[in-house]
């Protein structure tokens, strides 16, 4: 039994290491617009579904307090920055963020910061990313 439980376990953190070091790259692996679209709405489904995994594991061991803790520190995060879509929009709260947001906005930024990007992020991803915030 506790053999099965760590090879389920080693799994899980097999997969969720390797969705890390996707995002730490500078690049997405895909090359076309889509693909790169549909790398990162996965990242967004994956990091959303997460939440809501924790969330409700809490709620089912009664670590209610924990939680609003960690969502105490989000919205204090959150009033430190403002975002501009224009300029450098991440210069003033690159610091406060954790290593995995930071990789997160690192992909965004490489990937639909560029001229024949900015159609595919204001149409199609942009309308995602601020329905999450």
């Amino acid at each position: 039994m506790i053999a099965f439980l760590y090879h389920r376990r080693w799994d899980e953190e097999k997969y969720f290491d390797n969705y890390k070091t996707d995002l730490a790259n500078a690049r997405a692996r895909a090359k076309s617009p889509i693909a790169i679209e549909q790398q990162a709405l996965l990242g967004l489904v994956t990091h959303l579904l997460m939440r809501l995994f924790l969330h409700k594991k809490g709620q089912e061991f009664g670590l209610e307090e924990d939680h609003q803790t960690q969502q105490r520190g989000h919205e204090k995060k959150e009033a430190a920055y403002i975002v501009d879509w224009e300029g450098n929009y991440n210069r003033a709260f690159f610091k406060k963020l954790s290593k995995i947001t930071k990789q997160a906005w690192r992909f965004l930024k490489n990937n639909f910061l560029k001229k024949s990007t900015l159609r595919l992020f204001e149409y199609n991803l942009r309308p995602s990313l601020m329905a999450c915030l």
